[in-house]
Parts: structure tokens; sequence; C-alpha cells
């Protein structure tokens, strides 16, 4: 039986880093490939490992753990993982902006490890197609679609960020409403995703700087909210924005967004 689930433990990490895992392993749950994260990572059941690569405690229960004695694959996340000590580990990302392409290497792992390709098949001669995650493909072109992402949660850049990446998009995220108008003067994006509570200077004021300078008055600008009333509607659509989308933002819900207000990103997923 093909292997279309697959266990991730996790050794070390903070708690931010553990729930934009859980995050982004809950975007999965709709594919033909699922990750989802074990309650038990000493379990055998876990197929893959991420491994704080900072936190020796975190490194010594891996090497003593069911998993790792089954030898079963692990990731090693460190600040500076070229640099540090790779012994044991195939796989190794950067923890500045793993969660960004967590998916994709897990894809990887799951692909070479365990030939799980539930959307293709490997040839009797046991070959692995070159696979990328469906969606993909624009990943980090230069003449791909930008989206600018304002929120000063960690997890929902992280989250937004997944999201975007993984439709075609090149993405930069930042966590003030001040650089977000540094950086839309700077470059012309193709959709903006705006926080409304941001510290310092709220969403619907950054949404107005926005429109009334820069590069970013034809931009579409779609608002960010936990909240949903017609109150917060009328001051959004006063400010100029485009949508509103409510947190924790759907894929579903995202990708719909992008097909209306990005269609060259539409017209290259074609």
């Amino acid at each position: 039986m093909e292997l279309t689930e697959l266990n991730i433990g996790i050794f070390g990490l903070s708690n931010t880093e553990r729930a934009a895992v859980s995050s982004v392993c809950n975007l999965t749950k709709h594919r033909k490939r699922r990750y989802q994260v074990s309650t038990e990572p000493n379990n055998n059941d876990v197929h893959i490992a991420l491994v704080d690569g900072d936190d020796p405690e975190a490194r010594r229960n891996w090497t003593a753990s069911s998993p790792f004695q089954a030898g079963r694959p692990a990731l090693l996340i460190a600040r500076d993982p070229d640099n540090g000590d790779k012994d044991g580990f195939t796989y190794t990302m950067n923890r500045g902006y793993f969660a960004g392409r967590l998916i994709r290497t897990l894809d990887e792992v799951a692909i070479q490890q365990f030939r799980s390709l539930p959307e293709m098949k490997v040839d009797d001669a046991g070959h692995v197609p070159q696979v990328l995650h469906q969606g993909t493909r624009n990943f980090g072109n230069a003449d791909s679609p930008t989206a600018l992402v304002v929120d000063d949660s960690e997890v929902v850049r992280m989250q937004m960020r997944t999201l975007l990446e993984l439709s075609g998009m090149r993405v930069m995220a930042v966590e003030s409403a001040e650089q977000a108008l540094e950086a839309a003067s700077r470059h012309n994006y193709d959709i903006i995703f705006l926080d409304i509570e941001l510290p310092e200077m709220d969403g619907y004021t950054a949404c107005r700087k926005l429109k009334n300078r820069g590069k970013a008055v034809e931009c579409p600008v779609v608002m960010l909210t936990s909240r949903d009333s017609a109150f917060d509607r009328i001051r959004g659509v006063m400010a100029g924005c485009s949508r509103y989308m409510i947190k924790p933002v759907a894929a579903e819900d995202l990708y719909s967004v992008l097909n209306q207000f990005v269609p060259r990103l539409q017209a290259k997923a074609s």
C-alpha cells in the first residue's frame, strides 16, 4: 500500500516554531500526500523527524529515539546548518526560513526515502521521477507574481508565506506598517495582505497611506482580521482595501482571492 500519510516527530524547536510546523502540516490535509505532527515523537510510527540542531538535548533525544534506531530520516534545523555538526543527518534546513520551505522539503524526503508518490507511479526499475509539489513550479522565479504580507505575528507570516509560495508567488513578509510602507515604496507588488491590528499604526491607516503614495496605488490590498463586522468592512472600504479575509486564512479562500486579483498567476498555472 502506498504511503500517503506521514507522521512528523519534533525534537526541540520553540513553541512558535512548533505551532508553525503544525499549521504547515495542516495545510496538507486535503492533499494526496499528507503530514501530521505526532504527539509521541519517540513512537515507531514516526516517519520523519524534525530535530533542533541548536539544542544539544534535542539532538540527544533524537539519537536515543526509536525512529532513529529504525533508520528513519530526519531534518536538521539550525541557524547555520552548513557549518554545524551534521553527523547522522542527510537533510538540513536553515531555521530562519524553514517553515516557508517545509512542505517542499518533506515532499522531497517522502519521495526519496519512502517512494511516496500518490500523484505518480514509480517505474518497475524503482526510478523516482523529478516531482515538485503541485503549485510550486514557479517558486522563486524572477518573473513570478509578488505578494507583500504584513502581520506582527510570526506564525501568521509563516502560514501566509507558505500558502503563497506553494501557489507560485514570491513573498516579502514584514511585521509593521512602517516596514510595509518602505517596501511598497521600492517595489511593485501584485497583491498586499495587511493585518488590521498592527503596533503603532493600524491597518486602516496603513492602507490609506499605501493608496495615497508610492507604487501601491493600484495594488489590491486584502485586510487580514480576526473579526468581521459591518463597521470593520465599512472602515476597510473607506481606507481603500479590496477584500477582507478572516484569520486563520483557509487555503481554498486564499487561492480564490489570488485568482480574482492576480490574473497573471492564474495564467501561469494554466
